[in-house]
This record gives C-alpha cells, structure tokens and sequence, in this order.
C-alpha cells in the first residue's frame, strides 16, 4: 500500500565510538518514500547515558519531495561514561506515516564496549 513513509537509511560515521574524547562525526540518511511529506518534521540524535540525553544534533526539515532524501551531519566527543548513541526521526510523530517502525536506531558508544548492540 502507498502512503507518507520516513526511511531512515544506514547511519555512518567517522572515527572509534570508543575512544574516549575523540571526535565522531556521524551521518544520518533520511527519505520521503512514495509521497511527498508536507508536514514539518525533527530528526534528532542525541547522546543517552544514565544521566540523561545530551544533543548532537536536531534538524527541522521543513518538506521532503517523495523519494527525496537528506542527510543530517553532526559531531560529538565520544563520552567517558558508556551511553548509545540514538537516531529518532520524527520523534513528535507530526507525520502520519504508513509505518512507523525503523524511526528509532541505536548503538552502543562510551567507555564500555560490553554494552555494545
């Protein structure tokens, strides 16, 4: 069936997520799938540990053409605590999408690489 669908693509990055203090930059690829979305949307990544989330990065993208994408870059020191990593797109669920599954990716980054997923 056709409708509104986000797709989150294969989320890159460059440098070790466990190497405490490096520098990580990270890549997230997203597209409209077979309509155009002309609702505004987040996509978010951010850093959770037993602290809490600190941001890398939220962009607001105001419209995706269908079978557009684009890739939202972002950067952040690899933390001495172990955390994961997470990609959300559309966490405010503005769009009424077919199927909402594979909005969400994580792994593990940090000082502790037994956590790792």
């Amino acid at each position: 069936s056709t409708g509104p669908d986000l797709r989150l693509g294969e989320v890159r990055w460059t440098g070790d997520l466990f190497d405490v203090g490096s520098n990580v930059q990270v890549e997230v690829p997203v597209s409209a799938v077979s309509e155009t979305i002309d609702v505004p949307f987040v996509v978010e990544v951010v850093l959770v540990d037993e602290n809490g989330e600190t941001p890398v990065v939220r962009r607001e993208i105001e419209r995706l053409a269908a079978d557009e994408g684009v890739v939202i870059r972002g950067q952040f020191n690899v933390p001495a605590s172990s955390a994961q990593l997470v990609v959300r797109i559309d966490p405010d669920q503005r769009v009424l999408e077919l199927d909402e599954e594979g909005n969400v990716w994580s792994t593990a980054t940090g000082a502790n690489r037994e956590h790792e997923t």
